[in-house]
């Protein structure tokens, strides 16, 4: 349970402060995204493991579908920095 919630406010941290890549800010909302779900499991102790599955596939899609977004904006911007990204210029 404790991990969880150290996952998750690391990820938040991480997030807060370290905005230089695209892919970075997405491996860190997937942290948050298990850390919330390791803190779930901790709270409700596991009682049945198959919503607890059903959570993390949906992430893992989630996560594919996201790392397409950083290889669509790649190609087309040509780097993931997060201040080449503009308003204007999406």
């Amino acid at each position: 349970m404790l991990g969880g919630l150290f996952l998750t406010l690391s990820s938040a941290f991480g997030f807060m402060f370290g905005k230089s890549r695209v892919l970075s800010l997405l491996l860190l909302v997937e942290g948050g995204y298990l850390g919330v779900v390791c803190f779930m499991a901790g709270i409700m102790g596991m009682c049945d493991v198959s919503p607890f599955l059903i959570i993390l596939m949906v992430g893992a899609c989630e996560a594919g579908v996201m790392l397409g977004g950083v290889v669509k904006l790649v190609r087309s911007h040509g780097n993931d920095y997060v201040r080449s990204l503009g308003v204007y210029k999406c």
